[in-house]
């Protein structure tokens, strides 16, 4: 790869200046490090911690060294084992959290670690690539893209990655020759082409691109392989792999045709299964530049193109002037490594598109890749101006830099600023941590409705939700039972039936040339049917109720009510949240009430896109407690 450079850096200055642009990566990960788990993806911050939390509170005897989900003390038996994942990251990440103790600020640390740790490996890479000026410039913008800067590096997993990529280029001469002892390399190479797919799925496409490259490099140079390393980057990650899945499949009690629809759901309309026919292309790619210009900005990604297209322009040239001479010139030299670096991120992408559309850190792979095209645009700025004046190119290249840096704080600002959880919601889930001892579970009215249990495809299968189980950190069951709640919704329809018909028969009374008023009188008729119906209903249900709360109250001394309910339809919804407050009316009349959470709004963006979650309100109960020890009221 060409390596122009401003001037030479020696390793003592190297270092000094990427401790530097560390700081930049460090400061820039660590904000708001001991914020709940509420932020852009909470969901996924908090499964890692919650896993992590397990080993240290519950011990390897309980969890197996598995992701284990389990909450209260003691925890459910037998373990229930969440194994759709690598199993490594979550044992790595529990080492802080026996040492500090299981808190947000640890879990978040721990990643911040993870992301300098990635930082000093990338630049350990790109040094003999671009040169000791371009690796800096590289590592620089990957710190302050918006994506790197709230999702930081990827974890263990790219820094094993990008070391075992150093290692593959190291051994085949990209960086020249390499005198002494090379056993070290070949170690290096083996732990960490190992290690890739362990800690994530993302790492079995490192392996899979160090696999393709280096069989397009000796098929292009007509070169026989280097058998040794023909069985490190094949033998290794199917090693890795039986691992991997060999434990997936022990989860599964050996049923393949789990790992199978995971793959098949992941690789194909993922979390758009339902909502869309066929596979939209279409829809993909505009789903994919629209999460590339807030994870990287417009103007990183002009940059990069401007880059890249300087690059293979200067490769061109010098090809097309050195051809015929006595030394041409290879059309691709440097070339492969960059393919190298793009390939990992472009391989995941397709081959699991499904899983993009709600994820904006499914770019990651991308970020190091796209850094580099923001380097060589630098560099080739530098070249351009530095006949004039050092002075005028270096001014000019601080400049972009400068000027690149503002839309990526706003950015990453952005992405801070977003919140999937309500404030009041986590202080609700920490509420009823205190008042639910650590062996007693919660009731829930509809805990799958209330987003407390997911079901993202029937391969995983029902989950609760990583950021109740870490707050709540109860186990969850539902009353009445789900099959009761669906009833519910049939009465619900049967009110609305009503109320239509009411509302029809008065409106066949009216005379052709009927007042508002007259109009609106039906209006407010209907309405007072379908509140009376559903009174009855709340009614008619409320004694089932309250005999299996009072049954199981030693097992679930608090009820959780939410008012109003996501049943995917907006109509139901309204109709869930008159009959819940009916409901409450009744459950007053037979248990305390100890905490009330009212409803809160969200929030859109300017552009009218989710921003900020609202809440509906909660009605907490303590089943155990008659009503005149109620401590709390709705207002």
């Amino acid at each position: 790869m060409d390596k122009p450079t401003p001037a030479h850096l020696s390793n003592r200055m190297f270092w000094l200046l990427g401790a530097g642009v560390a700081v930049v990566m460090l400061v820039g990960t660590s904000r708001e490090l001991t914020r709940p788990f509420q932020g852009l993806h909470a969901w996924g911050k908090a499964d890692g911690a919650r896993f992590a939390r397990a080993h240290v509170v519950y011990g390897l005897g309980y969890t197996r060294g598995l992701m284990t989900e389990a909450v209260g003390n003691p925890p459910p038996q037998p373990p229930k084992h969440y194994v759709n994942h690598p199993q490594l990251s979550s044992l790595v990440a529990a080492v802080p959290m026996w040492v500090f103790g299981p808190h947000e600020g640890v879990s978040r640390g721990y990643w911040v670690f993870m992301s300098v740790l990635a930082l000093l490996a990338i630049l350990t890479l790109l040094r003999p690539l671009l040169g000791g000026v371009g690796a800096l410039l590289a590592g620089l913008l990957w710190s302050i893209f918006p994506l790197t800067a709230y999702f930081g590096s990827g974890g263990p997993c790219f820094v094993s990655s990008i070391l075992a990529t150093f290692f593959y280029l190291k051994l085949i001469g990209e960086f020249g020759e390499v005198t002494g002892r090379r056993t070290w390399l070949w170690v290096g190479l083996i732990a960490t082409n190992f290690l890739c797919l362990q800690f994530n799925w993302t790492g079995g496409f490192y392996c899979l691109a160090l696999a393709v490259h280096y069989a397009g490099r000796c098929i292009l140079r007509r070169q026989k392989p280097h058998w040794f390393m023909v069985a490190v980057l094949l033998i290794t990650p199917v090693l890795s792999a039986s691992v991997t899945f060999g434990i997936m499949l022990a989860g599964f009690d050996w049923d393949y045709q789990r790992i199978i629809d995971l793959f098949v759901w992941r690789a194909g309309k993922g979390e758009m299964t339902g909502q869309m026919q066929g596979f939209d292309w279409v829809a993909w790619f505009a789903k994919f530049w629209e999460f590339a210009l807030t994870n990287f900005t417009v103007y990183m990604m002009i940059l990069a193109m401007i880059g890249f297209f300087v690059h293979v322009a200067r490769r061109l040239i010098a090809y097309l002037n050195a051809k015929g001479t006595k030394k041409p010139v290879p059309l691709v030299a440097g070339s492969p490594q960059l393919l190298l670096l793009v390939m990992p991120g472009v391989l995941q992408l397709l081959i699991l598109r499904g899983t993009l559309w709600k994820h904006q850190g499914w770019e990651l792979p991308l970020a190091p890749f796209i850094a580099i095209g923001g380097a060589l645009c630098l560099l080739a700025l530098w070249d351009l101006l530095r006949g004039s004046s050092k002075l005028l190119a270096a001014v000019a290249v601080a400049a972009v830099l400068a000027a690149i840096s503002i839309p990526c704080v706003l950015g990453a600002n952005y992405y801070f600023d977003i919140r999937w959880q309500h404030d009041d919601r986590i202080a609700l889930w920490k509420k009823i941590n205190q008042l639910v001892p650590a062996n007693k579970s919660l009731a829930v009215f509809a805990p799958d409705m209330d987003g407390v249990f997911v079901t993202q495809s029937k391969a995983k299968g029902e989950v609760m939700r990583a950021e109740p189980a870490w707050y709540i950190d109860r186990p969850v069951i539902g009353i009445p039972a789900k099959q009761e709640v669906r009833a519910v919704f049939g009465g619900l329809g049967n009110a609305n039936a009503k109320a239509v018909q009411v509302m029809n028969n008065l409106a066949r009374s009216l005379p052709p040339n009927a007042s508002q008023s007259m109009v609106e009188a039906i209006r407010t008729r209907a309405r007072e049917t379908l509140r009376l119906e559903v009174h009855k209903l709340a009614v008619q249900n409320t004694p089932k109720i309250v005999a299996e709360l009072k049954s199981r109250r030693s097992e679930a001394p608090i009820y959780l009510l939410p008012y109003g309910l996501n049943t995917g339809s907006r109509q139901l919804n309204y109709f869930l949240a008159m009959y819940n407050e009916e409901l409450n009316a009744e459950l007053s009349k037979h248990f305390a009430l100890v905490y009330f959470a009212p409803g809160q709004q969200g929030e859109v963006d300017k552009d009218g896109n989710f921003f900020k979650a609202g809440m509906r309100a909660y009605y907490v109960y303590d089943v155990t407690k008659d009503p005149n020890e109620s401590t709390a009221s709705p207002r």
